[in-house]
């Protein structure tokens, strides 16, 4: 049995498959402004296939840096992108086989979920954000 979170609405979700990246890995040189990473969290909310697509906003971390007069906000996300699936039973009253939700976060390290975005999902409100398939 894979990894899997009980959601405080009752729900069951497992985890189909992740992914984890340095969060600025293609970057080559520079320093990341906000906007840098607003436009790097717009392209993350773009569905790139048929799930729906939540991301948990992170925390921008403003650093104090001569290049932000030059620049603009010199700023950092967490170290580790992670990208997640994960599947869970159809909504009630629906005739699908189950129901699915691409999950997006940042964290410090790589891993699973840290304790603060696991209480995150687990607070999910699964029927609102995840969509149900037909095998």
């Amino acid at each position: 049995m894979g990894y899997s979170i009980q959601l405080r609405s009752g729900h069951q979700i497992e985890l189909s498959s992740y992914h984890q990246d340095l969060t600025d890995q293609e970057r080559l040189a520079g320093l990341l402004t906000r906007e840098d990473n607003l436009q790097t969290l717009q392209m993350l909310r773009q569905a790139q296939d048929d799930l729906p697509v939540l991301l948990l906003e992170p925390e921008q971390t403003r650093l104090d840096t001569d290049f932000s007069a030059s620049f603009g906000e010199v700023s950092s996300m967490p170290p580790v992108l992670c990208v997640s699936t994960w599947v869970g039973e159809a909504h009630a009253g629906s005739e699908a086989d189950y129901s699915a939700l691409k999950i997006i976060w940042f964290q410090g390290a790589f891993g699973l979920p840290d304790p603060q975005i696991a209480a995150q999902l687990e607070e999910l409100d699964w029927v609102k954000h995840s969509k149900c398939f037909v095998w």
